[in-house]
């Protein structure tokens, strides 16, 4: 967390993801979030992150370069990071162990 929260930003390039749990905790540490724009991200991240071709490097050079620069970017991922807080986490969970019953 102390990396996350000392970082400028969290940069995910990646192609093939599963879920993403470095971008959530990049988030919970109030750190801005830049990532392929891929599906899995879309659906997981919503409008909670930056997203970047991930096969266009100036894409990427500009995104780092301007985040700060973004007037809502910091409080968009600030207020998308309460999704998963613990407690509605365990909420989820709970849900959907309870469906699966």
């Amino acid at each position: 967390k102390i990396l996350y929260s000392k970082a400028y930003a969290l940069v995910y390039p990646s192609i093939d993801e599963g879920f993403g749990i470095p971008p959530i905790e990049a988030m919970a540490s109030n750190t801005p979030v830049i990532v392929s724009d891929i599906p899995v991200f879309h659906e997981v991240l919503t409008n909670g992150a930056l997203y970047v071709n991930p096969d266009d490097e100036k894409s990427w050079q500009s995104a780092i370069k301007n985040i700060e620069q973004l007037p809502d970017a910091i409080s968009r991922f600030n207020n998308y990071v309460a999704r998963y807080d613990f407690d509605n986490m365990k909420q989820m969970v709970g849900n959907w162990l309870a469906e699966s019953k």
